[in-house]
């Protein structure tokens, strides 16, 4: 069995060997490893030629120091030459960018004072400001604050509690500090500023965030512009609630409506704040919302419910149950084009046979037309509204041509099981199928039998009893 030593020195010669595969020099290497007394004898050896050189995958020796928290290495690297703002080929960060974004508090302090450019944003309009606070690394937010950095609503809103005593400082700092210097364009006043940051840590979950700010007196009730990220749909006023159930954040939902705000209020697309979780599929946040109080029918500016967006989205079949056990119309249409609830699902590709299928069992009229006279059925079989399986087409298109006949046997199963629970209501007590404490235990089956999901089964039931 090998020594410990020579198995860490056969380690160390294969991660050389595979770095250098990918590009990467000597000097890459060393600092990167944070050997400083390599990375000065490589420097004087070549007299500082090849250190702003790029390793295989587009950075320069001092990022890599610098994401690695390298101090010494990177302050060699700058004594030798190195660029500070040079920015690295893929993601155009520079130097700052991985130390702020790693936390390396060390590095960054040093960047900085060496002049490193503190407003340069990456090829996502990130600074290296957001991605410390992004990061949690409170120290390198209170630095780079403390530098002068611009905040903008993002720094506020994604600030993450990396450390409990180290949080309310960096934030008050970020708030108190750069803020009072001005405010950045295209905000007309600190509350408006802050009101919009709310909607971004509602967004991304940060209930630290959204709790330090009601301490600042941002009304958590109020509205400012919100687009949601990963989303099509149009910018518009909206409230901390919707920025929270768009991203599913039960947290922040439930902190907000323990702090009284208005659960169905409308943005600027007259959406709630339960349709915004619908849309994204939120079954969680959705509950809540729902059993706080939240109307189950509401419908946007095109008459569109939440069951609708249930029908025509991804979301599964548990969030359309949901809604239709919380009372939502189940052939609600949308006025804008005619279309109702069962058409949503007979085009939507994720779960369109258990769909409809619900929809057909909670009452759907498979004969309703839209305002271009075309019928479930049409959307089913019309290439243009769907791509479905010939085998899902199939099986929903039974289901829509057999839903009368179907509709009848359940009015009949449940009938027949009123029937028999009146019946055995005056049955005398030593009767074998008596009564439970919860009561009749036939009755009871009404509910199991709606639930079949065999029609033969259910032919068979019915049909016995």
């Amino acid at each position: 069995m090998a020594a410990p030593g020579s198995m860490n020195n056969t380690l160390a010669k294969k991660l050389k060997w595979a770095r250098t595969d990918l590009g990467y020099s000597p000097l890459h290497i060393a600092s990167e490893d944070g050997r400083t007394e390599d990375v000065v004898n490589l420097l004087v050896s070549s007299e500082g030629k090849g250190t702003d050189d790029f390793q295989g995958g587009g950075k320069t020796a001092l990022m890599l120091a610098a994401r690695e928290g390298h101090a010494h290495v990177a302050r060699e690297l700058l004594n030798h030459g190195a660029d500070i703002n040079k920015k690295s080929v893929k993601c155009e960060k520079t130097a700052l960018h991985f130390a702020a974004g790693c936390g390396q508090d060390e590095v960054a302090v040093l960047l900085v004072r060496r002049g490193a450019d503190v407003e340069t944003w990456d090829s996502t309009s990130e600074s290296a400001l957001l991605l410390s606070a992004k990061g949690g690394h409170l120290r390198v937010v209170n630095t780079l604050v403390l530098r002068g950095a611009s905040v903008c609503c993002d720094t506020v809103g994604l600030l993450r509690c990396g450390v409990e005593e180290g949080f309310h400082e960096a934030f008050n700092n970020v708030l108190d500090g750069n803020l009072q210097d001005g405010l950045p364009d295209g905000y007309e006043s600190r509350g408006h500023f802050l009101q919009t940051a709310l909607l971004k840590a509602a967004e991304s979950g940060n209930l630290p965030v959204v709790k330090a700010l009601s301490t600042k007196g941002v009304d958590l009730d109020g509205t400012a512009e919100y687009h949601p990220s990963h989303s099509d749909i149009i910018p518009g006023q909206a409230t901390a609630l919707h920025a929270a159930a768009f991203g599913g954040h039960n947290d922040v939902v439930n902190f907000l409506l323990e702090n009284s705000v208005r659960i169905d209020a409308v943005d600027g697309n007259m959406m709630t704040p339960l349709i915004c979780s619908v849309s994204e599929n939120h079954l969680c946040v959705s509950a809540t919302l729902l059993e706080a109080g939240a109307a189950a029918s509401a419908e946007d500016q095109t008459g569109t419910s939440s069951l609708s967006y249930a029908a025509a989205s991804s979301s599964s079949v548990d969030m359309a149950l949901l809604l239709l056990r919380y009372g939502a119309d189940v052939n609600t249409r949308c006025y804008l084009f005619g279309s109702s609830v069962l058409h949503n699902a007979c085009t939507n590709r994720d779960n369109t046979e258990a769909l409809v299928d619900l929809l057909l069992r909670w009452g759907a009229d498979e004969t309703v037309v839209d305002s271009s006279g075309r019928t479930p059925m049409n959307h089913l079989t019309e290439d243009r509204f769907t791509r479905h399986s010939a085998e899902t087409k199939d099986k929903v298109r039974k289901l829509l041509v057999n839903a009368p006949a179907d509709r009848t046997w359940r009015r009949r199963g449940w009938l027949v099981m009123l029937c028999e629970r009146e019946r055995r209501k005056t049955e005398k007590k030593g009767c074998k199928v008596a009564r439970t404490e919860e009561g009749i235990v036939l009755g009871g089956m009404a509910a199991w039998l709606l639930a079949v999901t065999d029609e033969g089964v259910l032919r068979t039931v019915v049909g016995f009893l």
